[in-house]
């Protein structure tokens, strides 16, 4: 069994990583205080920005998760078919306007 450790993206000295898959697999999360299954696609992306966050590739979706109850995420597979990849923070992020007022 294979495990791999992430650290939170919201701390601020933290390396900015997240783990990306290689082919179809089933995974392990272990959030500290429960452990969830997942089948992974290739390409499918988990990374932990307070909560878990899973994006499909196929759908394009993130899927929030629980949050981490201990200092690194841990999630464990049966081969070594995640690749740890450095995470860049999106340029183009656009965030919906809370109220009418900050629309122009």
């Amino acid at each position: 069994m294979f495990h791999y450790y992430l650290e939170n993206l919201s701390q601020p000295d933290s390396t900015k990583y997240i783990l990306e898959t290689l082919i179809y697999t089933k995974v392990i999360i272990d959030y500290g205080t429960t452990c969830e299954e997942f089948q992974l696609h290739p390409g499918d992306t988990i990374r932990w920005d307070n909560n878990v966050i899973i994006t499909t590739k196929i759908d394009n979706l993130d899927h929030y998760k629980s949050t981490v109850n201990q200092k690194y995420l841990i999630i464990k597979c049966q081969g070594n078919y995640l690749k740890k990849v450095l995470y860049k923070i999106p340029n183009n992020t656009i965030l919906a306007p809370s109220s009418m007022y900050e629309v122009k």
